[in-house]
This record gives C-alpha cells, sequence and structure tokens, in this order.
C-alpha cells in the first residue's frame, strides 16, 4: 500500500482528514486486523493466534469485542 493510500484510508481519517480519536481509531484497526487475519486463515483461530503472535483466549476477548465470529471465515459458510 503507498503512502497516499494510507493517509486517505477512511478508518484512519475522516473525510476532512482529521485524525480520528485515539480510541476510534484503534478500534477500526483491531477491526481491520482481525477481518485481515481471520480471512487468511480462513476463520481458524488458532493458525490466527499463531499468526499474529497471540493466545487464541486474547484473540477471542477482541472477537468478542467487535462482534466477530469466525465461523463467517470459514469455507462454506453462508452469509
Amino acid at each position: 500500500m503507498k503512502l497516499f493510500d494510507q493517509i486517505s484510508e477512511p478508518s484512519v481519517f475522516r473525510r476532512d482528514l482529521s485524525p480520528l480519536p485515539f480510541l476510534e481509531a484503534k478500534a477500526n484497526f483491531e477491526r481491520q486486523y482481525l477481518d485481515e487475519l481471520l480471512r487468511f486463515a480462513r476463520g481458524n483461530v488458532k493458525l490466527a493466534a499463531e499468526i499474529a503472535g497471540r493466545d487464541r483466549k486474547g484473540l477471542y476477548i477482541l472477537m468478542e469485542k467487535h462482534d466477530i465470529r469466525p465461523s463467517h471465515y470459514r469455507l462454506g459458510h453462508s452469509v
């Protein structure tokens, strides 16, 4: 990702390019990171935790905080 793409990323900056409050930006990052991580691991929380360098319990706590379900990332899951 190019620097300009990162600067204009809506999860970090508003349309007027003013930064989000820290806690809101952190929550956006966590959601996006978990989404990408679980997509890559295809919903396998053990693998996702290994990739992230965290334990599964910590990952489950973050997923619960953001209402993210690993089953939605598994093959054959229908939305």
